[in-house]
């Protein structure tokens, strides 16, 4: 596919991996089940706003179902593991080996997935975002302010 100059612009104001956007994570047409499901991400961000983690993650299985590549849902699934193990150990053990036996095995699922999630995402070229992100996109929009004829 060539480059079209859009991509480029994307590119400069947006963090992406060179390895993200050749695997098809970013810059790539949706088909219309992928569109949907990047709807559905909308809800996902509200249980996160509510603290129904458990929601977070059933609705981000279907949604990756249908869009695979969502590094987004795979890390707001991510997260979701974490923020689990945080509500149920973290805030009341002070360490992984003061948790109760029969808990063990709960928290270490909890934590495998929150490490499988994040890394599936990695593997697909998905970077962390850095706050350096935010002042280079901002300086962008003043700059294309600026050039807008009043």
């Amino acid at each position: 596919m060539p480059i079209r100059p859009r991509d480029v612009w994307y590119r400069k104001q947006l963090p992406m991996s060179d390895e993200a956007v050749a695997n098809g994570v970013y810059l790539q047409p949706l088909t219309k089940k992928e569109t949907v499901a990047l709807m559905a991400e909308t809800l996902t961000e509200y249980y996160v706003d509510q603290h129904e983690f458990e929601k977070v993650i059933t609705l981000s299985d279907l949604i990756l179902e249908y869009y695979p590549k969502d590094v987004s849902v795979m890390i707001r699934k991510s997260n979701a593991y974490f923020d689990l193990m945080n509500k149920y150990y973290a805030q009341k053990y002070r360490s992984p080996n003061d948790i109760p036996d029969r808990a063990k095995g709960h928290h270490l699922y909890l934590s495998r997935n929150n490490r499988l999630w994040a890394s599936k995402a990695e593997n697909l070229g998905w970077r962390e975002y850095r706050r350096g992100d935010d002042g280079k996109y901002l300086q962008s929009i003043k700059e294309a302010k600026s050039k807008t004829v009043k």
